[in-house]
């Protein structure tokens, strides 16, 4: 039986670890498989209404009015801030309704975006020894309510994945799934998984 005093730190694991009951005498690899199968496939049987833009948020990114980015979207506290993305994506712009930030090379959830609008950036550009300015476009996007996943994802999640425009199947295929291989040896139980 747990102690109910124990449930704030069991819950934090659970960020990055399956936590499952184990009885005595049951095989633990095979209960935290079990776990694990059941915590991708909730996940993966959400109906998304559209399309994930990915975005990269790195240390010193800062929003317009120099607000620290990393900060609020390591705290998922983003919601009515604005992320600028500064390369356009290839795609369908229409179709997407969701902002996936890699934050420190995971994903743990996704926000539902409120608006895209268009801006302008100037880029400087060295043309035979003159420097020239030239607009280039950027997207500016309003976020807005925070979404977690069951887990934190790490497993093969890189800064190059950014500016993409992923379908709820990519998704499942890029993250989901990818962090799904799951092998123990025979000589070694796992009580508990996790990326860091």
């Amino acid at each position: 039986m747990r102690d109910p005093e124990s449930q704030p730190m069991i819950e934090k694991l659970k960020e990055h670890f399956y936590i499952a009951e184990c009885s005595l005498g049951d095989e633990p690899s095979r209960v935290i498989q079990k776990a694990r199968e059941e915590a991708v496939e909730s996940v993966s049987k959400i109906e998304y209404a559209g399309n994930f833009l990915t975005c990269v948020v790195r240390k010193l990114d800062t929003e317009e009015d120099n607000i620290m980015l990393y900060e609020i979207f390591s705290n998922h506290q983003a919601d009515g801030h604005t992320y600028t993305m500064l390369q356009m994506p290839k795609g369908d712009l229409s179709q997407i309704k969701y902002l996936l930030p890699i934050v420190g090379n995971t994903i743990d959830g996704y926000y539902d975006i409120r608006e895209i609008t268009f801006g302008k950036r100037t880029k400087k550009f060295n043309d035979n020894g003159k420097v020239v300015p030239v607009q280039l476009p950027t997207l500016k996007i309003k976020i807005g309510s925070y979404h977690p996943f069951d887990k934190t994802y790490s497993k093969g999640i890189s800064p190059r994945m950014a500016n993409q425009i992923w379908t709820p199947d990519k998704l499942k295929e890029y993250v989901f799934d990818k962090s799904n291989n799951y092998t123990t040896g025979d000589d070694a139980a796992l009580l508990a998984t996790g990326d860091f």
